[in-house]
């Protein structure tokens, strides 16, 4: 057994101190602990720690890109809701251009917009009817005259608003009013 530990140190009959010179330099392991790995079973276990090391990092890579894959589906899944609504709402009689406030009023009202069109169309001609100045008005409603009588100094060259009178005819109809 001795020979077997020394390997090419060994000889007949040596003394205790060559012995202990010879095995200065190697590592002597107590298997009775239970700590000794087999070094071909360590490599083969760290050749295997470094494959699912490697595997783990395109797998972290590819949730990574899979997250921001789901988030601008996210976006555009939140945008085609939008969308939707807005069409609904526009449909139900909603100005186009007042899609963003009526939006966010309806929300902040909890007037939930469900699948029933029936309610729906109730629950948005209420709401128009309380706040007119949303509503799709077609633009034959709307008559803007001008004056050309002269000394009318809301009157430009050729009966053409100028100055407060355009302006005022400029909100008049942009809250539906008539003016003449």
């Amino acid at each position: 057994m001795l020979k077997e530990l020394l390997g090419d140190a060994y000889k007949e009959s040596m003394t205790l101190a060559e012995i202990e010179t010879a095995l200065s330099g190697k590592k002597l392991v107590d298997l009775s602990t239970g700590k000794y790995v087999d070094k071909e079973k360590y490599d083969r276990l760290n050749t295997e720690h470094g494959e699912l090391k490697t595997q783990f990092d395109e797998y972290k890579k590819g949730t990574s890109e899979f997250e921001t894959i789901k988030k601008e589906y996210e976006t555009l899944k939140g945008e085609k809701a939008d969308n939707d609504l807005r069409d609904r709402l526009v449909a139900l009689g909603v100005n186009p251009k007042s899609f963003k406030y009526v939006k966010s009023d309806i929300n902040d009202k909890a007037l939930a917009l469900g699948e029933d069109e029936k309610a729906n169309k109730s629950a948005v001609e209420k709401y128009l009817k309380e706040n007119p100045q949303f509503a799709n008005k077609p633009s034959n409603d709307r008559v803007v005259t001008t004056h050309k009588e002269s000394g009318d100094e809301g009157a430009g060259k050729g009966g053409i608003p100028s100055g407060n009178a355009s302006v005022n005819g400029a909100i008049r109809n942009m809250f539906g009013s008539k003016s003449e």
